[in-house]
């Protein structure tokens, strides 16, 4: 594991840096790919962990966004983090007003 390769990930409503992500996905890539995300997450918690604390009262959240991660990295689908936050969605073309308020 390399311990100045730092990635930064999104845990609940935080990014939050673990050291050898990257490292550790590219040594179980072959072997956990196919395997559930429970083993998968197991697998990354124990490798993980020796090198970054994880609060025990969000063990799980660490877990998810490890498998999560991990999914992505390997190019197979996997389930977005819905945060809590404000969520902002502009539907339609807009009107004359709103694209004059922009030009000028």
């Amino acid at each position: 594991m390399d311990k100045s390769e730092v990635t930064r990930i999104k845990i609940g409503n935080n990014r939050i840096g673990i050291i050898g992500l990257k490292s550790v996905f590219k040594e179980i890539a072959e072997n956990f790919s196919m395997k559930t995300d429970k083993e998968a997450e197991t697998e990354l918690m124990n490798r993980l962990s020796k090198a970054n604390y994880i609060p025990v009262k969000v063990k799980e959240r660490y877990g998810r966004a490890f498998v999560r991660e991990f999914r992505k990295y390997n190019g197979q689908p996997f389930e977005d983090e819905v945060s809590g936050g404000i969520e902002i969605k502009v539907l339609g073309q807009g009107c004359n007003r709103c694209d004059k308020l922009e030009k000028d």
